[in-house]
């Protein structure tokens, strides 16, 4: 590699059911990189913690907005996405 040449890296893509917006001026999107894996957040508190779990020593994985499906009292359907959900070994 040459001194102009920058090093080429690709991480896998993130695990998320649902894609998070592009940035705005009301909150902070990103993603980490861990493990060549990508975790996509929307908010620099998502991730704070998400560096905070990762970083436990029995932390396992992490998927970040996870599609729950539920049913209301009048028989309606809805997605709720939870930030994360996290594996920990015992």
């Amino acid at each position: 590699m040459s001194f102009n040449e920058q090093p080429k890296w690709e991480s896998l893509p993130g695990r998320g059911d649902r894609k998070i917006g592009l940035s705005s001026r009301f909150n902070n999107n990103g993603a980490l990189v861990l493990d060549n894996q990508t975790f996509r957040y929307e908010s620099w508190l998502e991730a704070k913690v998400f560096i905070v779990l990762m970083h436990r020593e029995n932390f396992v994985s992490l998927r970040e907005q996870v599609a729950f499906d539920w049913i209301d009292q009048n028989g309606e359907e809805h997605t709720h996405y939870f930030d994360a959900v996290v594996e920990f070994a015992q």
